[in-house]
């Protein structure tokens, strides 16, 4: 279980790396600095709903909140890279901004998913070592960031 959550936290991190390709996407894309900020910002806003998630992984365990939010994570991430690509183009009623918004938003629920699986299962699993567990399993966020 630990590992599992180890491995899966790496994937949350990922969207701290966004300042690293973000110049390379405003140029490529013609984005607004404005527009480029909404593509990493307004999908934060929907922290507020993060008590589903967690009811999600409260109800269903934490293996259906990992491959559910797995899918959701990466469908969200090949999404924003096949739209970055050019290699799908957006509806027409869609512009591409918004387009990569809605990608970065399912990509970021898919995030709150696993994360609600990652920190409480080794809580769960491990009660009396609970604190440096979920700090083992929050550090390697920090590596899905930098990697």
């Amino acid at each position: 279980a630990l590992l599992a959550c180890l491995y899966s936290s790496v994937s949350t991190g990922a969207f701290y790396g966004f300042s690293m390709y973000s110049p390379a996407l405003k140029q490529q894309l013609a984005l607004s600095q404005f527009e480029l900020m909404s593509i990493n910002t307004i999908p934060y806003a929907f922290g507020v709903f993060s008590f589903l998630w967690g009811a999600v992984t409260y109800h269903f365990g934490p293996s259906a909140s990992l491959i559910l939010g797995g899918m959701v994570l990466s469908s969200g991430q090949m999404l924003l890279y096949l739209l970055a690509k050019r290699m799908i183009m957006p509806p027409l009623i869609l512009p591409l901004p918004k387009a990569l918004v809605f990608a970065a938003v399912m990509a970021f629920i898919g995030l709150q998913l696993v994360s609600s699986a990652a920190f409480t299962a080794p809580v769960q699993h491990f009660p009396k070592h609970r604190g440096q567990m979920t700090s083992l399993v929050k550090s390697f966020v920090g590596l899905g960031g930098a990697v």
